[in-house]
């Protein structure tokens, strides 16, 4: 890892010192062919023609090591490096906390805001960067899934290879069952006509005893005894299945379709819709033990069968029901402005909202931002370019809240409860 820079708190944030930083990346397919600043100012647009200019000019982005001109035309293998003074944007004050630990494995409840790994915007205010700090060691620790750095919850780490290679095998084998909790708009009606008249959606009772409950508490009851579980009341659920499509590589938006080419992409050169034929499948049950009506939003128990990026919240979006603050997916709320949602969570989630510095995107650290909420950087240094600030999300109401594998090396991983729960105790 590279010099940490100093950290400081305030105002409830983790802000870094300003430090420099070299990104590096090799020509994509879609640059071969075209200028280095036509590329530059197509895929960062956010930052300006002058600043790529001038950093062209005096050396700071090069290629293959060597000054170049801004009309070189890019080849294929060129290495493409920018060397900039980095302001990274800051995260919730919040620190990662240990759920689990032992010799083969650490698991942690990831706060809202802090992506996984480096990258995009984010390099030392990153889930990785944190814990070698927070912990002093130099044992790798090595993720062994992704969750968005907008959600918060469990992320499961290897300490060996052993385990790590356990944890892939029941992944591949679908032995890991996975529980998230949402808070979404609206109340969720699992009968709903409107929403069964919805393609890609169907309904289903409750098989497995251990989640036929009605509330909450119901969940957190541990043990659950027989007599708990034949006096909850048997919910229904609610399946979205279908495939996922990537509309915009360069912005992180994804999509889903009922079919598995029902998903018009943009075209990373110009923009514009062009068909796109091989979707990814997925699936996501969704049971509601919760309504708040002061907020008018429900809380939802989200099993994801696949791990597609963004499939719990591009599924919510297709039932009409989504995250009630996802600033990507949620047509009705909007960042830094007064939605009829915004003014609740704020009090429930402190920080709802950050200031970052222009061209800071609304990814998680992964690529995997929106364009509507702010467009994403991939790591173009392009903090030090703008003086402007922009607002973008602290967190959302989605929460990994249980790893459980049965059998063989089997765990049971479960992280707190957000504070955003509170409402349905």
């Amino acid at each position: 890892m590279s010099r940490r820079p100093a950290h400081h708190f305030e105002d409830g944030l983790r802000h870094l010192e300003e430090y420099e930083h070299t990104f590096e990346v090799y020509a994509k397919r879609r640059w071969l062919g075209k200028q280095l600043i036509s590329v530059l100012c197509t895929e960062f647009v956010a930052i300006g023609r002058e600043y790529f200019e001038d950093a062209v000019r005096t050396g700071k982005i090069r290629i293959n090591g060597e000054k170049v001109e801004a009309t070189r035309v890019f080849r294929d293998n060129d290495h493409l490096t920018h060397t900039t003074i980095v302001h990274e944007p800051p995260v919730l004050a919040e620190p990662p906390t240990v759920i689990a630990e032992r010799d083969d494995c650490l698991v942690v409840n990831k706060p809202p805001s802090i992506p996984i790994h480096p990258g995009g915007a984010y390099r030392h205010n990153t889930l990785i960067h944190m814990l070698a700090e927070m912990r002093d060691e130099s044992a790798q620790l090595s993720p062994l899934h992704r969750i968005d750095r907008l959600t918060s919850g469990i992320v499961v780490l290897a300490k060996t290879t052993a385990f790590a290679q356990l944890f892939f095998r029941a992944m591949e084998a679908k032995l890991i069952r996975k529980v998230y909790l949402a808070r979404v708009d609206g109340r969720f009606d699992a009968s709903s006509e409107a929403m069964l008249a919805r393609e890609g959606v169907s309904a289903s009772d409750v098989a497995d005893e251990r989640w036929r409950v009605a509330s909450l508490s119901e969940v957190m009851a541990e043990p659950r005894g027989a007599a708990s579980k034949a006096a909850a009341s048997l919910h229904r659920r609610i399946s979205v299945e279908g495939a996922m499509f990537c509309t915009n590589h360069k912005d992180g938006v994804w999509d889903f379709s009922p079919t598995s080419d029902g998903v018009a992409a943009a075209d990373e050169g110009t923009g514009c819709k062009r068909p796109r034929q091989e979707g990814k499948h997925s699936r996501t049950d969704f049971q509601c033990i919760g309504y708040h009506a002061e907020s008018h939003t429900s809380l939802l128990l989200c099993f994801p069968h696949t791990g597609r990026t963004h499939q719990i919240r591009v599924h919510l979006k297709h039932l009409g029901q989504p995250v009630c603050d996802d600033p990507c997916y949620n047509p009705s709320f909007t960042i830094g402005q007064g939605q009829h949602t915004k003014a609740y969570h704020h009090r429930l989630i402190p920080h709802v909202v950050l200031e970052a510095p222009d061209g800071e995107g609304e990814g998680d650290g992964q690529g995997h931002g929106c364009k509507r909420a702010r467009k994403c950087e991939e790591g173009s240094g392009a903090s030090s370019a703008g003086g402007g600030k922009a607002f973008h999300a602290s967190g959302i109401c989605l929460h990994a809240f249980q790893y459980e594998k049965e059998g063989e090396g089997g765990f049971c991983f479960r992280a707190p409860l957000p504070q955003w729960t509170s409402d349905f105790i």
